[in-house]
C-alpha cells in the first residue's frame, strides 16, 4: 500500500509540474559507507529541473506502478501498443518463462511476428527439458536460470569446427559486401584449431577486430527501431545470456544478407570459438549450467 501511495503521489506531482519540467534523482551515502542501494544510510533526493537546461532528461522510460510491475505480459502489451516505454531490461524473462501456447498472443501481432513465433516453437522443441519446459525438467529440484545447450544436442568437435568455419566465412562475406576487403581477408586467412585459447592475447588481432566490425554491421542492419524491438532483443538475450542466440531468434528483422544458422548450430551443439592472432580456437563449453 505504501508503494502504491508513493507512486500515486509522485506521478501526480509530475503531472502538476507540467511538460517543461523533469524529475531527477540523486543518492547519497554517509562518508565511508559502501554505496549499496537501499542500505547503509542511503538518502534519496528527488528534484524537478527545467528541461531546457537538462535536455538529456527528456524521453526517459516510463516507470511501472507496483501493480504493473507484477504483470510482465501486461507491460509487454503496453509497449507493443506504443503506450509505454518501459526499460528494456524489465523484459529479460519474457521469453524464457513463456510457454508455446502463449507465443502467438505475445508475439504473433508484431510485424514479422509469424516467423518469430515459428522460430520460438522450433527452439522450444529442440531445448525442452524432459517433461517440463525450457528451464525445468518437470521432476528434479533443479531449476535453471538460463537455457543451456543440452547433451542431447551435442555434436562431435569436428562438426563444431565445421560450423565455426561456416560462421566465420559468412562474416567475411558480409564484410566484403560492405567493401571491407582487408578485414574479410584477415578472416579468410584464419587457421582453425580444436582447442581452447590461452589467456594471453585473448580475443586479439586484426581478425578479432574484423569479427567485431562484422557484428556491428549486423546490429546496424536491424530493420525495426520501435521500442518494442529493444525490449524483445533483451528478452531474446535473456533466454541464454547469448547474443548469438538472440541474433538467430531475431534474424528476420535484420536487413544484412547473412545466414545465422551456423552460429545457432554452434551454440546448440555446445560449442564456441575465439580468435587470437591468426588462429580461430574452437572448443566445447559445459553443456549444463
Amino acid at each position: 500500500m505504501q508503494e502504491r501511495l508513493l507512486y500515486q503521489r509522485w506521478t501526480a506531482l509530475d503531472r502538476a509540474m507540467g511538460s517543461g519540467w523533469a524529475r531527477d534523482q540523486r543518492r547519497w551515502w554517509p562518508a565511508d559507507a559502501p554505496p549499496l542501494v537501499g542500505k547503509n544510510g542511503m538518502v534519496v533526493v528527488n528534484i524537478y529541473v527545467p528541461l531546457r537546461n537538462f535536455p538529456y532528461l527528456a524521453g526517459r522510460e516510463d516507470v511501472p506502478s507496483p501493480d504493473e510491475a507484477g504483470d510482465l505480459h501486461g507491460m509487454w502489451r503496453e509497449v507493443k501498443a506504443g503506450r509505454k516505454r518501459y526499460e528494456s531490461s524489465l523484459f529479460i524473462a519474457l521469453i524464457k518463462d513463456a510457454t508455446p501456447d502463449q507465443y502467438e498472443g505475445l508475439f504473433g501481432d508484431l510485424p514479422g511476428g509469424e516467423a518469430f513465433v515459428r522460430k520460438l516453437r522450433r527452439f522450444y522443441r529442440e531445448h525442452r527439458k524432459g517433461n517440463g519446459n525450457l528451464l525445468w525438467d518437470g521432476e528434479s529440484a533443479h531449476f535453471s536460470l538460463y537455457v543451456c545447450p543440452s547433451e542431447g544436442n551435442a555434436v562431435p568437435l569436428g562438426d563444431l569446427v565445421d560450423l565455426a568455419k561456416a560462421d566465420v566465412a559468412n562474416r567475411a562475406a558480409l564484410l566484403r559486401t560492405e567493401g571491407h576487403d582487408e578485414e574479410a581477408g584477415s578472416l579468410e586467412a584464419l587457421r582453425f584449431a580444436a582447442d581452447e585459447p590461452g589467456q594471453a592475447g585473448e580475443g586479439s588481432g586484426p581478425a578479432a577486430d574484423a569479427l567485431a566490425h562484422a557484428a556491428d554491421i549486423l546490429a546496424g542492419s536491424r530493420t525495426v527501431e520501435d521500442h518494442w524491438a529493444y525490449c524483445l532483443s533483451e528478452a531474446c538475450y535473456g533466454v541464454a545470456a547469448s547474443y548469438e542466440l538472440a541474433h538467430w531468434l531475431m534474424s528476420h528483422w535484420y536487413a544484412a544478407a547473412f545466414d545465422f544458422e551456423p552460429s545457432y548450430g554452434l551454440w546448440k551443439g555446445g560449442g564456441a570459438y575465439e580468435v587470437v592472432g591468426d588462429t580461430c580456437h574452437v572448443f566445447r563449453k559445459s553443456s549444463e549450467g
